[in-house]
């Protein structure tokens, strides 16, 4: 007869005289199924969804005649023998019986019983004796209670064996005096495990809780003392009892936090697999408007991660990549080829199966490949996959993000997620909204670890990338430079020097040069088209000495008024404001030597002190104002 059938059940709780538990034999939410106990001690079970007998019965993988006691034949009351009734205070007892068997009853008031526990409140087994007792064994059964009583060790239980202890137990020692106990379970899984939550319960209820553990053979206390073990070995056993450890204790998932394995520091972040873009284990959304390069940005990082060479001035972690993309694959390999990658260590997938235990679901790709990073490109193409409908929602999206989260953590995988901006025309950098937020649930910001918008910066070639996190990172401007790919702006490493020596950061070597010349020919107002001749601009270097003009215009350091004799209003051009002029006066020499030594040929002009300036450009053509009369500008 199977003795312990409540341990092959799942969701098992108490229902007045028996329990219920989640059928076996069908997807049970609801806890079906009624399990109960005979007279004759036969196991009773009714599914109330549906299920047949035999149906449940295949599910838990026994036979219907184990569900009886004598081998499978219904035993009469009369065939058993009661071989102990213990008292618990007079509130309820429990009967056992040979063949082994337990059954609990309560007094009627007319001199009979009731053979069930409704409305009893747990209680432990004499609880009465243990009033001013300062420690207290706990064991699975009465019999071992009683065993140790005899040799004056003050022990209890609780009713019904292991899987049976409440918190009301663990309150009721505390009432008692009790203040600190021993847990001696069982020697086999379902004691261990009732050991460890009885000691779990004492320690939360502030009593001073230690687990001791018999040696190899017996399988409780009265095993190991009629094994001829006596009260001194016993004693021994007890004494090595060792402190209960919760952590020991935790559910999967769950970790002490000075256990925790750290990686990085709050203050620095994960280990950094690309710059800004990916760390060890954690998720990176990166966001941007439609075509503004958040793609070629991660493809220029992704190669230099399969090559294991730095990306924006920093080290990257060399290793493998799969990359999770809406666009076809040779499309993906034309990308990342232009960065020279190492295609042998990109693995490419277009739709991930959406049966996490399919082989080609994202994580069995992850725990089969093992990246170091793992790009999705984008997050409206995963969505897509997944068939997510309602993608202004929460609860779709968050479990999803919530999923790619748990891969990054459990693997170690960087991730970065590439999304959309929100089209918001009225979302602008000014603004601080970093040209639009993200489309979709705010439940995807709220579940990554690093959230990075690119936008626009002052050149077409230029994007502002600014992060915000778990940890702090600062904002980068990076140039796309063709052949070669993203790197930092040029001008941030005199900003860094700048703010060290308490100036002003240093403006684009653009600007700069602007700015000189418009100094030497304070009086010209010259047109941008003007400008662009005397520096040999065109094509996408012209949009770029328009932007820098915006940008000085922005800042107060130039103005766009009518040139001097001009008769049309439209007939405007560019002159330095006093501000700009101080700008200009104070980066000379500076400005000066950089624009000399840029590579692009020079030429001496004279200026108001007679000094030689090494000028590189083209002078600005005969008619414009403040020539010498010779053809030559004067600075």
């Amino acid at each position: 007869m199977v003795e312990n059938l409540l341990d092959r059940l799942t969701g098992v709780r108490e229902s007045g005289a028996g329990w219920t538990a989640r059928c076996p034999a069908h997807e049970d939410r609801q806890a079906s199924l009624s399990v109960g106990r005979g007279d004759d001690g036969r196991w009773l079970l009714k599914c109330h969804a549906g299920c047949t007998f035999g149906a449940v019965v295949g599910a838990l993988g026994v036979d219907a005649r184990d569900l009886f006691p004598s081998n499978g034949h219904r035993r009469r009351p009369s065939e058993r023998r009661v071989v102990a009734v213990y008292d618990y205070d007079g509130v309820f007892e429990v009967v056992r019986y040979a063949p082994k068997d337990f059954r609990q009853r309560r007094r009627d008031g007319k001199g009979g019983f009731i053979w069930n526990l409704a409305g009893i409140s747990p209680r432990l087994y004499r609880l009465n004796d243990l009033a001013g007792r300062d420690a207290v064994v706990v064991v699975e059964g009465e019999k071992d209670v009683d065993r140790l009583w005899a040799l004056d060790l003050p022990a209890t239980c609780n009713a019904g064996g292991a899987g049976r202890w409440r918190p009301t137990h663990a309150e009721q020692l505390k009432v008692a005096g009790v203040r600190s106990v021993v847990v001696v379970p069982d020697a086999d899984d379902a004691g261990r495990k009732h050991g460890q939550a009885v000691a779990r319960s004492c320690a939360a209820a502030g009593l001073r809780a230690r687990v001791a553990a018999l040696p190899d053979g017996p399988k409780d206390i009265s095993a190991y003392l009629d094994d001829g073990h006596d009260q001194r070995e016993l004693a021994d056993v007890i004494a090595a009892a060792g402190s209960y450890d919760g952590a020991a204790d935790l559910p999967a998932g769950v970790v002490r936090l000075s256990d925790a394995d750290v990686e990085g520091t709050a203050v620095e972040g994960p280990p950094a697999v690309a710059r800004l873009l990916a760390h060890a284990g954690r998720v990176t959304l990166l966001h941007a408007r439609e075509k503004a390069g958040k793609s070629t940005l991660i493809g220029a990082a992704v190669a230099a991660v399969t090559r294991g060479h730095s990306f924006l001035g920093m080290p990257t972690v060399a290793g493998d990549v799969l990359w999770v993309g809406e666009e076809a694959a040779s499309d993906v390999k034309a990308r990342l080829s232009q960065w020279n990658a190492d295609l042998e260590r990109v693995y490419f997938v277009g739709r991930p199966s959406r049966d996490p235990e399919h082989e080609a679901s994202l994580r069995r790709l992850v725990e089969r490949l093992r990246p170091v990073w793992v790009v999705i490109d984008t997050w409206s193409h995963y969505l897509q996959i997944h068939r997510v409908k309602d993608t202004a929602g929460p609860g779709e999206q968050g479990l999803l993000i919530g999923e790619v989260v748990s891969l990054a953590r459990e693997f170690g995988s960087a991730f970065a997620v590439s999304h959309h901006n929100r089209k918001n025309p009225s979302a602008t950098a000014e603004s601080g909204d970093a040209e639009g937020e993200y489309r979709d649930s705010t439940a995807i910001g709220a579940a990554v670890d690093m959230i990075v918008s690119v936008s626009r910066a002052k050149t077409p070639r230029a994007r502002r990338l600014t992060p915000s996190g778990r940890w702090p990172e600062e904002p980068l401007t990076v140039v796309l430079e063709p052949g070669v790919g993203y790197e930092l702006a040029p001008d941030l490493e005199e900003d860094e020097q700048a703010r060290a020596d308490g100036k002003p950061p240093a403006r684009p070597l653009t600007e700069r040069v602007l700015l000189h010349l418009l100094r030497c020919d304070p009086l010209a107002r010259p047109h941008a088209s003007t400008l662009a001749e005397a520096l040999d601009c065109n094509g996408r270097r012209y949009q770029d000495l328009r932007a820098a003009l915006d940008a000085l215009l922005d800042d107060g350091l130039v103005d766009h008024a009518q040139r001097p004799g001009a008769t049309k209003q439209r007939d405007r051009g560019y002159a330095l404001t006093t501000e700009g002029r101080k700008q200009a006066e104070a980066l000379r020499d500076n400005s000066i030597s950089a624009i000399s030594t840029n590579g692009n040929g020079a030429e001496t002009h004279g200026n108001t002190s007679g000094n030689p300036t090494r000028f590189p450009f083209p002078r600005f053509p005969p008619q414009g104002v403040g020539g010498n009369g010779n053809g030559n500008r004067t600075a």
